[in-house]
């Protein structure tokens, strides 16, 4: 074709027979063209899904926000027993009231997914520890506090809060803890209170019954300054 063109745009010679051009089909358009009456094919969208290698009613389908926490699930599926119905985690168990409205109290692998990321976030979202400025990592501290000794004896969880000298409540946080380890978990909270309140006592209850409850000058001050300081976070 491009010699027969070639050719045909050379000057024609005397006595030369100049051969028939022959006529091309037109050209094809990159379009595609309808026939009257045709249906187009629609078209078909693959999104890519995975699921849980522990529990595999758990499937999650946004690979930037949901993938990497399941990821991290998977590879610590004790984090699966901590935000199940049955729970003795106050922090992160079935209805804390750390986890968001909708997934507190829900049975179906959505909900259970959705606490299991507030322990991913406790652990792994920096927004928190920025904003906890008094004692940076008490929410990280919590929850690796919870994954370490989930299941050990006596674990369980409660409510602490500090008093003023008027009986009001300050600053009140969920924390799990052990029988053994009960006193760091206090001093951990008292550690993060806020002091212009000035507290009296540290209280940890469990619904409406107290627990336990430290004295702020004689039991906390002490322990918190024996450790270099009032920060007792790092």
């Amino acid at each position: 074709m491009i010699a027969a063109c070639a050719l045909s745009a050379l000057p024609a010679q005397a006595g030369d027979r100049q051969a028939p051009v022959a006529r091309q089909p037109p050209l094809l358009t990159l379009e595609p063209v309808e026939e009257e009456g045709a249906q187009r094919a629609a078209p078909v969208l693959v999104r890519r899904r995975w699921r849980s290698r522990v529990r595999s009613e758990i499937v999650v389908a946004d690979e930037k926000w949901d993938l990497p926490v399941l990821r991290w699930a998977d590879a610590h599926p004790v984090v699966y027993d901590v935000v199940e119905p049955g729970s003795r985690s106050r922090a992160y168990g079935f209805g804390a009231c750390s986890h968001i409205g909708w997934a507190q109290r829900g049975q179906d692998p959505a909900a259970t997914f959705e606490r299991v990321r507030t322990v991913y976030d406790d652990l792994h979202d920096p927004i928190k520890g920025r904003l906890d400025v008094r004692v940076r990592g008490i929410f990280q501290w919590r929850a690796q506090f919870t994954l370490d000794h989930f299941g050990e004896r006596g674990f369980a969880g409660g409510t602490f809060c500090t008093l003023t000298a008027r009986g009001a409540h300050g600053d009140v946080l969920t924390m799990d803890y052990t029988s053994e380890l009960l006193d760091d978990v206090a001093l951990r909270f008292a550690a993060w209170a806020d002091r212009c309140r000035s507290p009296v006592a540290v209280v940890l209850a469990r619904g409406r019954q107290e627990v336990r409850r430290w004295d702020w000058e004689t039991e906390m001050l002490p322990r918190l300054r024996s450790v270099g300081g009032e920060d007792v976070s790092n």
